[in-house]
């Protein structure tokens, strides 16, 4: 199935910044909610107006109706700005699409007053967004504390195999060298028999008790399982660069804490970054000793489910 083709807009702010929007499909079909959306994770505030023109564009109206065409240009503007501009009827294609490549004329009168009052929104949007930074700062450095035990275990995956610091003294370390650790990696093992017999391909652990499942561009994930813990670790990257634009990283870091919540949006796992290598991580886990061996397979299907959710919601965030 060929894919449609993808076309841009821009929409110029207040400020002089200048966002390009990317999208695929049809513009007309494309709504005034969903591009307020597209700004507010760039840290647009809300109470700006959106013109076509000179048209005020509400949020119900599509492209469409306002002549939104590929290459296209809209304009933001403060309310106080735009007050004696008439309400946004439907203009027809051609009226529209002239007004829509034209720069807007607005009614500034009287100049005095206005030169008065211009600066006082944006100093009150600016506290505003100041605020905003702050709260979602709070929130990242809770998510980082809270993701900390999983970039550890990350990072042993990277590391060579290495002896398991014993539990309960020697006693403990000698039982568990026995029973414990031997009975939970058989299980793993036989766990991924039953996933390789499924699937048709050979799957087994390397020297550092790990598996890659999928090496193709869409997936590649990878079963781990952790002697200490006795639990199988399923895992797969959702974003290997993150944005460099600070509200736009705070509003993907707004994303995953929400989804995250009670697990229930992601397998019962979890999602954890990493600032430092660049990269958001999904996750989830079997205690193995106590599933039986068809439990991998009865997750895999649900996490792969999970993976391709969140990795089309990000994108869509991100881009």
């Amino acid at each position: 199935m060929q894919m449609e083709e993808k076309q841009a807009f821009f929409v110029e702010s207040v400020d002089g910044r200048k966002f390009k929007m990317v999208i695929r499909g049809d513009l007309g079909k494309l709504s005034v909610a969903k591009i307020r959306r597209y700004l507010k994770s760039y840290g647009v505030p809300e109470n700006q107006l959106l013109l076509a023109g000179n048209r005020v564009l509400e949020d119900a109206m599509l492209g469409e109706q306002f002549g939104l065409e590929n290459e296209g240009v809209l304009h933001l503007r403060e309310p106080t700005t735009v007050q004696h501009l008439a309400p946004a009827a439907v203009p027809s294609t051609a009226q529209s699409r002239t007004q829509l490549q034209q720069k807007p004329e607005l009614s500034y009168e009287p100049q005095s007053a206005w030169r008065e009052t211009r600066y006082e929104p944006a100093a009150h949007d600016a506290r505003q967004m100041q605020r905003e930074i702050e709260r979602l700062q709070r929130q990242v450095e809770a998510a980082e504390a809270r993701n900390a035990d999983l970039e550890h275990q990350l990072e042993q995956v990277a590391e060579s195999s290495a002896p398991y610091p014993p539990r309960g003294g020697a006693g403990g370390a000698r039982r568990m060298s026995n029973s414990s650790d031997l009975d939970g990696l058989q299980v793993a093992k036989q766990s991924l028999k039953i996933l390789a017999q499924k699937l048709g391909v050979s799957l087994q652990f390397d020297k550092n008790l790990t598996c890659v499942v999928g090496t193709d561009a869409d997936f590649s994930i990878l079963l781990t399982y952790d002697p200490a813990t006795e639990r199988l670790y399923i895992y797969s990257s959702l974003l290997t660069e993150l944005p460099d634009h600070p509200p736009l990283r705070m509003k993907l870091y707004e994303v995953l804490l929400e989804g995250s919540l009670l697990g229930r949006e992601v397998c019962g796992g979890g999602v954890g970054l990493s600032t430092q290598n660049n990269v958001v991580v999904l996750t989830t886990s079997l205690p193995v000793r106590h599933c039986s061996p068809e439990a991998l397979c009865e997750v895999m299907p649900l996490f792969v489910e999970t993976l391709v959710r969140w990795r089309s919601l990000i994108d869509e965030l991100v881009r």
